[in-house]
């Protein structure tokens, strides 16, 4: 039963109050995915769907007397760039709640600084550093034992088998890739054989939320993936 929402609303994201009441009875695994990719928009933009967004949310799922699991589907690449991403919490050079601050009451405050170390644009910085700072907050704010589950993806590619093999929805980087090679279009591709593309087909990151949401639900902990 699709609900409306709006992540940044601040009146429970935007829930309305009798949605809110069946959530709040029969909601047992927040499965949370909605985010801000694209890199046009601005690095304000992306601090109030991917941080604040994600911290509503939280704060409304704590309503839900039933909840086990709150899953917060991140990025792989939040992690430090030596080709292995970590399963434990990140560890950055800043006080993420004293940063949130700063932003907030500003909109031209940019933490050009912290920022530095995520990506290799400046766009691309802005979007892993919003997912970064989303994750910190989290785990902070999770401080009444409740099951938090961190998930950290490498970029999505067409499905494996479900519901066809394949089968893709969108012309992102990964996207347009894949079908110009599958029809065609792009015959050769230069590269170069130690790199390492990460890909992981959509529809086996979808069986990873369901599975782990099942595997650490009701662990009263924060859990990495």
């Amino acid at each position: 039963m699709p609900i409306k929402g709006d992540l940044t609303s601040k009146e429970d994201v935007g829930i309305a109050i009798e949605d809110l009441d069946t959530l709040r009875l029969e909601v047992n695994v927040v499965i949370h995915c909605a985010v801000l990719i694209d890199h046009t928009f601005s690095f304000q933009n992306h601090i109030d769907v991917n941080v604040l967004g994600t911290l509503r949310l939280f704060e409304v799922s704590k309503l839900f007397l039933c909840l086990e699991n709150f899953l917060h589907i991140s990025v792989g690449y939040v992690s430090p760039p030596d080709g292995h991403i970590k399963e434990k919490r990140l560890k950055l050079d800043f006080n993420p709640e004293t940063l949130l601050e700063q932003i907030t009451a500003s909109g031209n405050f940019h933490p050009s600084q912290s920022i530095n170390e995520f990506g290799s644009s400046k766009r691309v910085k802005q979007h892993l550093f919003s997912k970064a700072l989303a994750e910190i907050l989290l785990s902070k704010r999770n401080s009444n034992g409740d099951t938090l589950t961190i998930l950290r993806p490498v970029m999505y590619g067409a499905c494996w088998k479900s519901p066809v093999p394949g089968f893709i929805d969108e012309l992102n980087v990964t996207g347009a890739f894949i079908i110009s090679v599958g029809s065609g279009v792009l015959k050769v591709v230069e590269g170069l054989m130690d790199n390492q593309t990460d890909v992981i087909p959509v529809d086996v990151m979808a069986d990873y939320c369901i599975a782990s949401a099942a595997f650490y639900s009701n662990n009263h902990r924060t859990n990495y993936m």
